[in-house]
């Protein structure tokens, strides 16, 4: 038994869920942004920069929580329910 060992298992299955799910978001989140007008200002073009940044975090194999998020950031994650 190795305690650190699982934890690290762990950690990187629920990234790699995270990352499933991201993926899932964002392909819903560019249909989205292509049917809606108002430029990179509208809520849908946030989003989708916002789970672009997601997917490049969660691609280094580092946790969301871990990462450097402004407050407004911070709000969108937590609508987002990610596991890490």
């Amino acid at each position: 038994v190795d305690p650190v060992r699982d934890l690290e298992i762990i950690s990187s299955e629920l990234i790699q869920k995270d990352c499933e799910w991201c993926d899932r978001r964002l392909e819903t989140a560019q249909k989205k942004a292509k049917l809606v007008k108002g430029g990179s200002s509208s809520p849908e073009q946030k989003e989708l920069q916002m789970l672009n940044k997601v997917k490049e975090h969660l691609a280094q194999g580092k946790n969301i929580r871990d990462g450097d998020w402004s407050p407004a950031e911070v709000e969108l994650l937590n609508t987002m329910q990610l596991l890490t």
